[in-house]
């Protein structure tokens, strides 16, 4: 978008700022905004004030956003360039773009409605429940001169007050939980754990999800399947160093039992962090939860100090792990326990740059490899490694990628990164089977996603169009994300009576399911790229409250489409389903997405695992 002269003064623009709890008063206004990122609330305001005077399209909006994410991260780098390390770990001007208060969203907003008021008179609507983002917007009507008017009744300011309660009720929960892991850990797994974890050579990050721990002892590693065995089968010791993800305190002593019997052995954090670890680690969030941060420059002229200073407050409730893993690598060395090289599951969250900033201190050289073994979405700006970032030594200079495209993806805002490709160990059923004549299947999958909005948004729309989808596809089923099972109940039930007579959930493999599909719905998940490498055409639902995750962009657009309402959705599907691209076409589509998106696994290809652990390659 245009950048124009921020001090330019309106003499007609005027806004009225309204919460979602107020929009059913009566409101004089010519347009209207809704700004926030809740799929129910906007499509309420979509249906009671009406598209015709919407400020912008959804398409135009993302767009517009698209337009900002260079200057946006070239910004953030800007504001954490003299933080110190947890500064930086817990700074409120940070690229989660999906994270709850929204910080890029309402940038983006700002921007449009300071471009939408210029030259025009105009009384703008505008709608958000978030008061710091109504703070930012009185502070741009103030530098600008244009009249703004407020209207917040007491739901408004209760449901901020209630979100600002659950950031310090999460962050007890959390307290709660990680003094008992340690403190379980500790009696369950003994002196006698730290001999069988002692000379590690290789150290394997990964996410432990209860459902991994099979009969009892058996672990499944769905992040690398089958690395730790290959290179046990070269010689190394390995280990894995796994992050328990979501582990009820009840499953404790069963999870610690099966770990503790694995024959592959695993590097618990708890197990080696003190009690006074977590209390150090208790302060520094509290601390910097209540700290006076420093004024930060304006983006593109905009005052986003109020929006940040909300962000920070709640990234600093939510860095009680990344401060306990910036101190782990210590402990684990004064343990013995130090491997030549650790092998990452890197996707640049909080909790990987505390990992890497930990080894890097830790007093001992340790060769830190952050793998990528997914595909990275463009608004999904917290993915992307900055130049910045490296300068500052929170992520890794040495990254292996599962795809040849993936290294001028992810170079987007970083040019000192070393990229290695890799088999893609996750996606090895995509090249079983290659010779099948795929997409011509008969049924309708819908694929969800982490997100429970943008789930909530797939749903609606396949419930309000499942006559329609039953007229070309004999079923519908409904695929939950595997990682996601909080989303998945919640989402299940609040769908639990779908039409249709031919709907069902389906527990069953991606791979099992993409074999007899004609047609896929989805949103912002890497089996949306599964399914064009099997020659299924995608219908990707684009946001209506919110940021698209469009992990498709660069694919052949013959395969997909992007939707965002009723009718885009009819021509999608018509589009798509009697597609005049024959099957012979779609599948050298599919054929190039798993060239360009994957590395095949082989004997030959694994060899790329096979570091010199004397020294980066």
């Amino acid at each position: 978008m245009e950048q124009k002269d921020s001090t330019e003064q309106f003499e007609s623009a005027s806004l009225v700022v309204v919460d979602p709890w107020s929009v059913t008063k009566q409101i004089d206004f010519d347009e209207w905004a809704y700004v926030d990122d809740d799929p129910d609330i906007s499509a309420f305001v979509h249906r009671y004030l009406g598209p015709s005077r919407r400020l912008i399209s959804y398409r135009e909006f993302q767009e517009l956003a698209s337009s900002l994410r260079a200057p946006f991260v070239q910004w953030v780098d800007e504001a954490n360039s003299h933080s110190d390390i947890h500064e930086r770990l817990t700074q409120g001007a940070d690229r989660n773009t999906f994270a709850p208060t929204a910080l890029f969203l309402h940038v983006v907003w700002l921007q449009i409605i300071l471009d939408k008021c210029r030259n025009r008179s105009a009384r703008i609507l505008i709608i958000s429940g978030r008061t710091a983002f109504w703070a930012a917007l009185r502070k741009l009507a103030e530098a600008q001169g244009f009249s703004i008017e407020c209207r917040f009744g007491a739901k408004a300011r209760l449901h901020n007050a209630r979100l600002l309660l659950l950031d310090f009720l999460r962050f007890a929960k959390e307290l709660g939980g990680i003094v008992c892991r340690s403190a379980i850990s500790k009696i369950l797994l003994g002196r006698g754990y730290l001999q069988k974890v002692a000379g590690v050579d290789i150290l394997i990050d990964i996410y432990l999800h209860q459902s991994d721990i099979i009969a009892g002892t058996k672990i499944r590693d769905r992040y690398f399947p089958g690395l730790a065995e290959w290179y046990r089968s070269h010689g190394f010791n390995v280990a894995y160093y796994p992050f328990l993800f979501r582990a009820g305190i009840a499953q404790l002593p069963v999870t610690y039992k099966a770990l503790k019997q694995s024959a592959i052995p695993f590097v618990l954090f708890e197990r080696f962090i003190t009690f006074a670890d977590i209390i150090l680690a208790v302060g520094q969030c509290f601390r910097l939860a209540f700290a006076n941060r420093p004024r930060l420059r304006s983006f593109c002229g905009i005052d986003c100090q109020a929006l940040v200073d909300r962000r920070a407050k709640s990234n600093s409730l939510s860095a009680l792990y990344p401060f306990l893993l910036l101190r782990t690598p210590q402990r684990l060395v004064r343990f013995g326990i130090k491997p030549a090289i650790f092998i990452d599951w890197y996707e640049n969250q909080t909790i990987d740059k505390a990992t890497h900033w930990g080894w890097r201190k830790a007093g001992h050289p340790v060769r830190h490899v952050g793998v990528r073994q997914f595909i990275p979405m463009p608004n999904l700006l917290s993915e992307f490694t900055t130049d910045g970032e490296i300068a500052a030594e929170v992520a890794p200079r040495e990254q292996w990628v599962c795809g040849d495209i993936l290294p001028r993806l992810l170079s987007t805002y970083s040019h000192d990164v070393k990229y290695r490709v890799v088999p893609a160990l996750r996606f090895s059923h995509l090249f079983q089977d290659i010779s099948t004549n795929r997409g011509r299947g008969v049924n309708c999958l819908v694929l969800l996603t982490h997100t429970y909005a943008e789930c909530v948004e797939m749903l609606q729309l396949v419930s309000g169009n499942s006559a329609l989808i039953e007229s070309e596809c004999q079923s519908i089923i409904i695929k939950a994300q595997p990682n996601a099972p909080k989303v998945t109940s919640a989402v299940r039930s609040r769908f639990s009576s779908l039409p249709g007579k031919a709907l069902r959930w389906s527990d069953q493999g991606i791979s099992e399911l993409l074999r007899d599909t004609k047609l896929v719905i989805s949103g912002g998940t890497s089996a949306a790229i599964e399914a064009i490498c099997y020659g299924v055409p995608v219908i990707l639902m684009g946001s209506r409250a919110g940021l698209d995750a469009n992990p498709l962009e660069q694919v052949d657009r013959s395969m997909w489409q992007l939707i965002y309402s009723q009718d885009d959705f009819e021509s999608a599907f018509h589009k798509l389903i009697n597609s005049t691209v024959d099957i012979r076409q779609r599948l050298l589509v599919a054929e190039s997405a798993r060239q360009r998106y994957f590395e095949v696994t082989n004997e030959e290809t694994m060899q790329h695992f096979l570091p010199n652990l004397t020294g980066t390659d």
